[in-house]
């Protein structure tokens, strides 16, 4: 890398994950929480698809070769992401949960998020630069998320399953080391109108995000037959596990506001040490080249 997030050598890493062993509630008593975080098989496919889409826009228009080899990194390494998350929502299928709707449902919401279809009679010129507002946005929630995962060892102590925490571990540490790419290509490509955009899109994005997960949240819950009807209260599930570093706290916020900063940039916000050393000992990682 040239600097954090920004460099040309970023790539795609096969990965393999064993699902045979993973239970229905990985995180062990923690029903609310295995099911707070198999959302995210739901919801982050399609929108890495998008950011694969961003990306290949941007490559069309990015004026630096630095950038430019940077995003054809960011794109193989997203496009894997998807397949990979595929495969732990293909288990949540033969666990009996119906995921169908849940993803047709993210699908259609981020697709109004990215004006299609749109009632606003907006040119296209302006969806191309909010597309890319929105991917540099989605990336600063990512890389947050991965930062946490990585450092959480909460995790580790609460013996949530090894192979589901691998794949988030992994994913996370790629979300770090490429956190900074689409940022730089909103920068590059928006110029003097990046950083409006900048401001609503995380405001946007993260408003969407919450509101697909408490939702997508409740919707697995109910179909779990082993909690016979059993409800949560997601903010109050959600405070307890913040409470008990099972969950991002106040940092989510504290990270999302950084963000808001004029002169904000992603370098200064990963923990890179930390995703490189565990880039270089991944079960799944070194499953996939064995």
């Amino acid at each position: 890398m040239t600097e954090a997030g920004t460099g040309t050598h970023l790539r795609a890493r096969p990965v393999k994950f064993d699902w045979s062993d993973t239970p229905l509630h990985w995180v062990p008593n923690q029903p609310f929480m295995t099911h707070f975080l198999n959302y995210f098989h739901v919801v982050i496919p399609p929108a890495e698809r998008l950011f694969v889409r961003f990306g290949r826009e941007g490559l069309e228009r990015v004026k630096s070769e630095a950038v430019r080899q940077a995003l054809k990194g960011f794109i193989a390494q997203e496009a894997m992401h998807s397949r990979a998350q595929a495969g732990a929502l293909e288990l949540l299928k033969r666990q009996g949960f119906e995921t169908e709707e849940a993803v047709e449902l993210a699908e259609r919401v981020l697709g109004y998020l990215i004006g299609e279809p749109t009632m606003l009679p907006l040119p296209e010129a302006f969806w191309r630069a909010w597309r890319l507002a929105l991917g540099a946005a989605g990336e600063q929630i990512t890389c947050v998320l991965g930062n946490w995962v990585l450092t959480a060892e909460a995790l580790d102590r609460a013996g949530v399953d090894p192979t589901m925490l691998d794949l988030l571990r992994w994913h996370g540490a790629e979300e770090i080391e490429h956190r900074s790419v689409l940022f730089d290509v909103h920068q590059d490509v928006n110029g003097p109108v990046e950083y409006p955009l900048r401001v609503a899109a995380i405001v946007v994005i993260f408003a969407v995000l919450a509101g697909l997960w408490v939702h997508g949240t409740g919707e697995l819950i109910a179909q779990d037959a082993t909690l016979e009807g059993r409800r949560f209260d997601f903010f109050a599930e959600y405070a307890k596990l913040a409470e008990a570093e099972l969950a991002p706290g106040l940092d989510l916020l504290k990270a999302m506001l950084r963000y808001l900063e004029p002169a904000f940039h992603p370098r200064d916000g990963g923990f890179d040490a930390e995703a490189a050393d565990y880039l270089g000992r991944s079960p799944g990682l070194r499953a996939a080249i064995a």
